[in-house]
């Protein structure tokens, strides 16, 4: 600041300016707030500056996944800890034998599931839960005959 009657006197002060949040970071926007500098002179006014970004967006952090099977379709679940973003993935599970039929029982087996989002994994129903083609039946073909 100068003396409007001597250009010479000049009054200066440096302050340090310091961040105060306005808003926290959340998982998509980044921290707001803005600098306040206070001088130790009464002549200097506090200074407030615009707001401005502080720490950048902190991404989503999920719980851990989630699976529910329904018939061979596998949806898989992942709800972010903040509560503000869910993805979800649904798949069509894959047939695997694990017994092959016989002429008396169906072939069983059960479903895999792979995902193609991150933080899925793999999923499987239980093994012989799942009844595939039917029994065979009997096959005898033609009778043979013996005379005794």
């Amino acid at each position: 600041m100068t003396c409007a009657r001597d250009s010479s006197h000049v009054v200066r002060e440096e302050a340090e300016g310091v961040f105060v949040e306005d808003s926290a970071p959340t998982c998509t926007q980044p921290q707001k707030g803005h600098f306040e500098a206070t001088f130790k002179n009464d002549a200097f006014a506090k200074q407030v500056s615009d707001s401005v970004d502080g720490e950048g967006a902190k991404g989503h952090e999920y719980n851990a996944a989630t699976y529910e099977w329904n018939g061979n379709k596998c949806t898989a679940t992942k709800v972010c800890k903040e509560g503000d973003d869910t993805v979800t993935e649904e798949v069509t599970g894959t047939f695997v034998e694990d017994t092959a039929a016989t002429c008396t029982t169906a072939q069983t087996g059960h479903y895999e599931a792979s995902f193609s989002k991150e933080g899925f994994a793999k999923q499987s129903t239980e093994a012989d839960s799942v009844t595939g083609e039917a029994a065979l039946d009997h096959d005898y073909g033609d009778p043979e005959y013996k005379l005794a």
